[in-house]
């Protein structure tokens, strides 16, 4: 677990130098990373733990409905299926109903904050096609950050 966690939090070290940097100011996205970005952010840090022999599953969940609906993405650990993985979960630290939550790397079980989503989705961690060369060169700007 810990080695997970060293993982996840180098990785979003290196987007948030990489966001620091300038690579996201053209980025219609990730210029205003961690919020809305918690799909590609999620999509990003699964390659990269798989490219350290680590395999998860992207989740999806929604709390609320309707217009005041809030999504939110995160992976989870296919190894033992409990352990999640979310690195943007501090884009809802000003969101009382969503326990004003700060946390910007979470390794871990399911907590009060992850329980208030409904999954649904919850699959093996893929990237669309028409989604790979977006993906690639965001991946190719944060990798440079990566220490």
């Amino acid at each position: 677990m810990e080695e997970i966690y060293r993982l996840a939090n180098q990785f979003r070290n290196a987007i948030d130098e990489a966001q620091v940097a300038g690579e996201f100011i053209n980025d219609t996205i990730f210029s205003g990373f961690p919020t809305g970005c918690c799909g590609f952010a999620s999509d990003l840090l699964a390659e990269f733990l798989r490219e350290k022999g680590i395999e998860t599953y992207d989740v999806s969940g929604q709390y609320g409905s309707g217009w005041d609906a809030q999504s939110h993405a995160w992976l989870l650990l296919m190894a033992d299926q409990k352990t999640i993985i979310d690195i943007t979960g501090d884009q809802f630290r000003d969101k009382p109903e969503l326990l004003y939550y700060n946390k910007s790397v979470y390794v871990g079980a399911v907590d009060a904050f992850h329980r208030l989503f409904i999954i649904n989705y919850c699959d093996m961690h893929k990237i669309g096609d028409g989604m790979q060369r977006r993906m690639d060169d965001l991946y190719r700007r944060i990798a440079k950050y990566i220490r």
